[in-house]
């Protein structure tokens, strides 16, 4: 995850701002939110610190089974 989050773009609006935002709410999830997370951040190929903060609010729609890859 901490690979995915070093690409996001600083010089955005509030970039900053909105990356102290991710890193907050990501050290409040469990780690199988976590795993979720960072299987969306490779799923959806977001780009953006917007789409990012998107998925936060659309988690609940993501699931990991196991033995099943999308890539």
């Amino acid at each position: 995850m901490d690979q995915y989050l070093m690409t996001l773009d600083m010089k955005e609006s509030n970039g900053i701002d909105k990356v102290n935002t991710l890193a907050n709410r990501i050290d409040g999830m469990s780690e199988k939110k976590r795993l979720i997370l960072t299987s969306t951040f490779e799923f959806e190929m977001l780009d953006s610190t917007d789409g990012t903060l998107r998925i936060f609010g659309e988690l609940n729609q993501y699931m990991c089974i196991k033995g099943i890859a999308t890539f």
